[in-house]
C-alpha cells in the first residue's frame, strides 16, 4: 500500500495538479512533520516515526497524503491496520522453522518511517497516532508489571524495577502514579 501510494498515487497527484513528482515529494516530505504532545515524547516508536535526513535521502520520495482511507475505512480498521505494521517495525519478520522454532529478523527505523507514511494513507491525525503508540506502550508495561508483581508483594526493589520498565517502554514518569 505504501509502495503504490508513492509510486503510482503520488505521480497522479503531481499530473492532475500539473506540478513535476519531484516537486510533490517535496511539498509532502514538509508534511510528514507529526506533531507530538510533550507528555508523549518519550516514547521510542513516536520519536522514530520521524524520519532523519539521511533516512529519508536513503528511501526516496515521500508519500502524499491529500488521498488517503478516512472516509473510507472505520477508525478501528485504520488504527488496527496501524498498530499491526507498528507491532511488525517492533518485532520484525517471524519465520517459523522445523521442530516449532522461530527465527525473528529485526527491521531497522526505515520501517518506522513507512509506519509514518501509512498513517498518512489511512488518514489518521497525529492524535489517533500518538494515541496507538500510547496504547502499545501501556500494554507491554502492563504486561511486564504482572510478571513482576506475580505473587501480589509491592516491595521498594519491585518499585524500582517498575520504574525502570516504565522507562524502557518510554511511558512519562507520573504514569505510575494515575
Amino acid at each position: 500500500m505504501i509502495a503504490f501510494n508513492t509510486l503510482v498515487v503520488n505521480e497522479l497527484v503531481a499530473d492532475i495538479k500539473g506540478e513535476s513528482p519531484d516537486t510533490a515529494s517535496e511539498e509532502a516530505a514538509k508534511e510528514v512533520e507529526i506533531e507530538i504532545e510533550e507528555e508523549w515524547e518519550s516514547l521510542q516508536t513516536l520519536r522514530k516515526i520521524r524520519p532523519s535526513k539521511e533516512l529519508t535521502a536513503k528511501l526516496g520520495k515521500q508519500g502524499q497524503t491529500e488521498i488517503n482511507l478516512k472516509d473510507d475505512l472505520p477508525e478501528r480498521d485504520r488504527t488496527d491496520l496501524y498498530k499491526t505494521y507498528l507491532l511488525f517495525c517492533l518485532t520484525g519478520e517471524v519465520t517459523n522453522i522445523p521442530f516449532g522454532a522461530q527465527i525473528t529478523t529485526k527491521k531497522d527505523d526505515s520501517e518506522f518511517v513507512l509506519l509514518n507514511q501509512l498513517g498518512g494513507i489511512l488518514g489518521l491525525t497525529p492524535k489517533e497516532t500518538v494515541e496507538v503508540h500510547r496504547g502499545l506502550a501501556e500494554q507491554a508495561f502492563r504486561q511486564q508489571a504482572e510478571v513482576i508483581l506475580a505473587d501480589g508483594q509491592l516491595t521498594k526493589a519491585r518499585i524500582e524495577q517498575l520504574n525502570e520498565v516504565q522507562k524502557q517502554v518510554g511511558l512519562p514518569p507520573n504514569m505510575l502514579r494515575k
